[in-house]
């Protein structure tokens, strides 16, 4: 059987450390601004902020892959997937209740505040909603796509809701939004050593290094080739032949039925059946895959 095979997402945001901006952008050049950088776009929802930091030839070998992905993509097929993906979105929003009030949901979550919980989901299917509704929906306009329009608009309006979860996150995480101060400690030609203080926190060094003379994470220089590569063998694979396109077709539309049936359950009792029937037609859980055993040498 002929199966088709989705390219991976691309990894643009690899490079935030994580850990929250002091605020200040950082001054092109200097070993420390894709550090401020990164941190700025986690303070203010403006991932641009990164993308504007990145290497010239990293943005354009992500531009190349955006470009490329579209090219091969079939349109029907994604066109399809972002129809199916909105329809889930409207399962989740529209029916909330009937998922928290449902058996197997109500037993996981059994001792937390689904209130809270639904608070927190809002801003999480509005950036959803967002991305759905952009300009990634249609083939055309995703090979013609200015990567860093499209994080300046569209981008930030997904991050936004992103940040008011981390507005009210556990004081675990409110790190995401507390400010740090950055130096250099030692800098040579191409490559420096930075040293990052998160506010009531211990320093952390972090390593640079130059690529096309702009200063990047040690981590995310090594990894990048292998990155790209990796992006661009999946992309060879992603291939639309008739019976490729039927296949991913067809399963769509057996789950696009499926929620179907969810959004039309006007009691608890009628969406526990949609379900139930939902994860009949979806079968047991495949068991894992065992190794193969070692071959006896007679011995």
């Amino acid at each position: 059987m002929r199966r088709f095979r989705f390219a991976g997402s691309f990894v643009l945001f690899a490079l935030i450390l994580g850990v929250p901006c002091r605020g200040e952008e950082g001054t092109p050049g200097q070993p420390d601004a894709l550090i401020l950088a990164a941190g700025k776009a986690l303070q203010e929802g403006q991932p641009v902020h990164v993308w504007r930091a990145l290497p010239a030839s990293y943005q354009e070998e992500l531009q190349g892959l955006v470009r490329e992905f579209a090219g091969k993509m079939d349109g029907d097929v994604w066109t399809k997937g972002f129809e199916v993906a909105a329809k889930a979105v409207r399962v989740i929003d529209e029916k909330r209740d009937f998922i928290f009030s449902h058996p197997m949901v109500a037993m996981m979550l059994q001792g937390q505040d689904t209130q809270e919980i639904g608070e927190k989901l809002d801003p999480v299917l509005k950036g959803v909603t967002t991305l759905l509704q952009s300009d990634l929906r249609s083939l055309e306009l995703l090979a013609q796509m200015d990567i860093e329009r499209f994080l300046e608009t569209t981008g930030a309006l997904v991050c936004a809701p992103a940040m008011e979860i981390a507005g009210t996150a556990s004081p675990q995480e409110t790190y995401l939004r507390d400010p740090f101060t950055t130096k250099i400690v030692e800098q040579g030609e191409s490559s420096a050593m930075i040293e990052v203080t998160p506010k009531d926190g211990a320093p952390e060094q972090h390593e640079v290094v130059l690529v096309d003379g702009v200063w990047v994470p040690r981590e995310l220089a090594d990894d990048w080739g292998g990155m790209i590569e990796e992006a661009r063998a999946n992309l060879a694979t992603l291939e639309f032949d008739a019976a490729a396109k039927e296949e991913a077709l067809a399963t769509m539309g057996v789950f696009e039925g499926m929620l179907d049936r969810l959004l039309a359950a006007e009691d608890q009792i009628a969406f526990a059946k949609a379900m139930a029937e939902m994860m009949q037609m979806a079968g047991p859980p495949r068991p894992p895959e065992l190794p193969e055993p070692p071959e006896d040498s007679g011995e």
